[in-house]
């Protein structure tokens, strides 16, 4: 617990920066996010005997998230080729065999994919730069929302974490985490609609929407947690990465909020592309 409180406190100021000043500051954490994140995804299918083309990933999954905000050129349409089309070329010039091409092609998509395009949503989000007044404090929209995000996520894996191992009896799906719970994941769902709900008025929200809002983002949370888990359990790995005390990796400690900018990103319409 002790390691997992020194590490969000690091993490947090870096955070909060990106989203209060965006544009630079916000790209170059979520540039750096995305790469590290990335080659952590390719370690850990490393880990499990497959090899992803990880230069080709981390470039492509890089240039998809910082695509929704450099304009005037192809920046996305140029990493999609990066992602889909150079791993066939690199795979052929280094003469993997076709069965195993066929799957590391696929996982080196599904890193960018799966990573870049969920965090270029970031980017988007907090592009809406009218001011809103939260608490006497006047603040852009996009910040408010990243806002959202990021707290909502926080709630749900505090949430999640504190009753599931207060409270917890009943397993929830053992086979991918044996220690989850479904209180745990129940109270997952729950805890960020407190954020919603405290934060939603100045977005002009509705109280129902706002509710809906905070159990989605609590849902795709715990999702993000369990299909990372199910990733590491299906390569016998323990953590993303041994970096950040109290988490392991940057993966493991994002995978919820990866799922969350999507989530959010969809309902409210700030979507790309």
């Amino acid at each position: 617990m002790v390691g997992r409180v020194a590490t969000s406190l690091v993490l947090a100021p870096i955070v909060l920066a990106g989203i209060w000043f965006g544009g630079i500051v916000l790209a170059a954490v979520v540039v750096a996010a995305t790469i590290i994140t990335t080659l952590e995804y390719c370690r850990l299918l490393e880990r499990g005997g497959f090899r992803p083309a990880w230069p080709l990933a981390v470039v492509g999954s890089a240039a998809l998230c910082l695509a929704p905000i450099v304009e005037g050129t192809h920046l996305g349409a140029l990493a999609i080729a990066v992602l889909v089309v150079a791993p066939g070329a690199y795979f052929l010039a280094r003469g993997t065999a076709l069965r195993e091409a066929l799957v590391d092609w696929g996982l080196t998509v599904l890193a960018g994919l799966a990573i870049g395009w969920p965090l270029a949503q970031a980017n988007v989000l907090r592009a809406a730069t009218e001011p809103v007044k939260v608490f006497g404090l006047d603040i852009e929209r996009g910040s408010l929302v990243l806002l959202i995000c990021a707290l909502g996520t926080w709630a749900s894996d505090t949430g999640a974490f504190s009753i599931g191992r207060t409270l917890g009896r009943h397993p929830f799906f053992p086979h991918i985490s044996p220690r989850k719970t479904v209180e745990g994941a129940a109270a997952g769902v729950v805890a960020p609609t407190l954020v919603t709900l405290l934060l939603a008025p100045p977005l002009g929200w509705p109280p129902v929407f706002a509710l809906v809002c905070g159990a989605c983002i609590g849902t795709a949370a715990v999702a993000g947690d369990l299909v990372e888990s199910g990733l590491k359990r299906a390569v016998e790995a323990k953590d993303a990465g041994s970096w950040l005390p109290g988490h392991g990796g940057l993966l493991d400690r994002i995978d919820g909020q990866i799922f969350v900018l999507v989530t959010v990103a969809l309902l409210t319409g700030y979507i790309w592309p």
